[in-house]
């Protein structure tokens, strides 16, 4: 499974490889993979997290610091440097609330607080270990990995990471961590403070394989960075998701993989930041969410990025609040999808800007999928980038986008349908632009207050009202009069 992973992040037509043997490898993997119990895994993981709960953390810290006043003599474990309250040799620790050092790796770990560095890949569920937990309710932590699975990852088995509080550092230069599964499940849960992940591939909420993993992320200022397949990507038999609950974040998940296309000199694979992804002829994605409740956020990906779903996937990216946030995407981006898939995007609110560097954007719909793009208030900016964006589709598409308020400027033709060769029959384009306001249309085809096609079935439609104002009669008249 790990040698399929890599395969996967190198190219996603696992089916065209020409190593005969790998390619059978590959196939039975593949088939193995469908006796995977997840829901066995899942329930596994709900029993776990009972540790996790807030009425429960509670009652352990107090309990544990009273213990620790009353501890005299610390135990002296091989693999840590600091304070050891307890140690079992099933692998179970608890220790005090200093600064510590983690050098071994154990199954169970409840650390009271103080800045600690972990050395080694904690919270790592592996076939040999399918348990891991770690509990760190304080300080100003550095989780470090060299090796793949760490921090809250779940290979075959369940891996919880979770850290209560404090400015923490997650950084790991192989695949498979903070918050990702290969087969299994993988939580990381940090509540509080300004934290900075650093990944490679397969990390920030990543799995496939049915997997199941999931990264919660509470108050602060958060900056996540990977190479690609991150930040909420799910592949075939997936769910994933990255949760951040405020404060203003950065994502980032480009410059390590080369694209594929021809034309992709200087750009990048990205294929992270709520999407679901399959393998070509092989297997059905996923499906990947990210959510930000709040903030002024700024999002940067390589292609296949930003809500969205490849070859039977489904992808969504949702900013709540009504900051003003930035989005850079490449090739297939913020609401996009691709061979029989879907793909969502939603930003609820704040002078937004969009860019996309090389083309398909704001709901584009390619080869019998589904999209749609929401943005529900501020003076928003969509940036010149290639015309296949802004509500268009393709080979059987269907495309939706909607912009409810606010004086927008739109420096692309919107509503492209077509070509429609694949299977031939009709797209749809459907392109919204509602709430009255003045927008700047830099194309002079399109006018505020009316209602335009685009060949045979691209529709633009801006709105006199908002989207919440407008009834059947008043949208009839206007369809009536164009």
């Amino acid at each position: 499974m790990p040698t399929l992973a890599e395969q996967f992040a190198e190219r996603l037509f696992l089916y065209l490889d020409d190593d005969v043997q790998r390619l059978k490898q590959h196939n039975q993997a593949l088939n193995i993979l469908k006796k995977v119990d997840i829901a066995s895994l899942v329930a596994a993981a709900e029993v776990i997290s009972v540790a996790i709960e807030p009425e429960y953390l509670s009652q352990l810290e107090s309990d544990l610091r009273l213990f620790e006043q009353q501890q005299r003599d610390h135990v002296k474990v091989k693999g840590i440097k600091g304070e050891v309250l307890w140690y079992s040799e099933k692998g179970i620790l608890f220790a005090g609330s200093g600064n510590n050092q983690y050098l071994e790796n154990f199954p169970v770990i409840i650390d009271l607080g103080g800045s600690d560095q972990y050395r080694v890949p904690v919270a790592a569920a592996r076939p040999d270990s399918p348990i891991a937990l770690l509990i760190d309710l304080g300080g100003d932590d550095r989780y470090q990995s060299a090796q793949a699975f760490a921090q809250g990852s779940g290979f075959m088995g369940v891996g919880i990471l979770y850290d209560h509080a404090g400015n923490d550092r997650y950084t790991s230069n192989q695949p498979f961590a903070q918050g990702s599964a290969l087969s299994g499940v993988g939580f990381l849960i940090d509540r509080h403070g300004d934290d900075l992940y650093r990944g490679i591939r397969f990390t920030q909420a990543s799995a496939l394989g049915k997997g199941f993993a999931v990264v919660v992320d509470g108050s602060g200022d958060d900056e996540f960075d990977a190479g690609g397949f991150a930040q909420g990507f799910a592949g075939p038999g997936a769910f994933t998701a990255l949760i951040s609950k405020g404060g203003d974040d950065r994502y980032h998940a480009s410059g390590h993989y080369r694209s594929s296309y021809s034309n992709g000199v200087g750009i990048y694979k990205g294929f992270s930041q709520g999407v679901g992804v399959g393998l070509r002829h092989q297997a059905s994605g996923g499906i990947g969410v990210l959510l930000d409740e709040g903030g002024e956020d700024a999002y940067e990906a390589g292609n296949f990025s930003q809500g969205g779903g490849y070859y039977f996937g489904w992808g969504a990216l949702i900013d709540f609040g009504q900051q003003s946030d930035v989005y850079e995407g490449s090739r297939y981006a913020q609401g996009f999808a691709s061979h029989s898939a879907l793909g969502s995007f939603w930003d609820e609110g704040g002078n937004d800007h969009y860019q996309s560097w090389v083309g398909a954007a704001n709901s584009a719909a390619w080869d019998l999928s589904a999209t749609i793009f929401l943005d529900d208030a501020g003076d928003d900016f969509y940036a010149k980038g290639h015309s296949f964006s802004l509500g268009a589709s393709a080979h059987n598409g269907l495309a939706l986008f909607v912009d409810q308020q606010g004086k927008d400027t739109y420096q692309m033709y919107p509503a492209k349908s077509g070509p429609n060769d694949y299977h031939g029959g009709p797209s749809l384009s459907l392109f919204v632009d509602a709430g009255g306001d003045e927008d700047s249309y830099l194309v002079n085809k399109v006018s505020n207050n009316q209602v335009n096609q685009r060949g045979e079935s691209g529709i633009i439609v801006d709105l006199p009202l908002s989207w919440h104002q407008i009834n059947d009669q008043q949208l009839k008249r206007l369809l009536e009069a164009e």
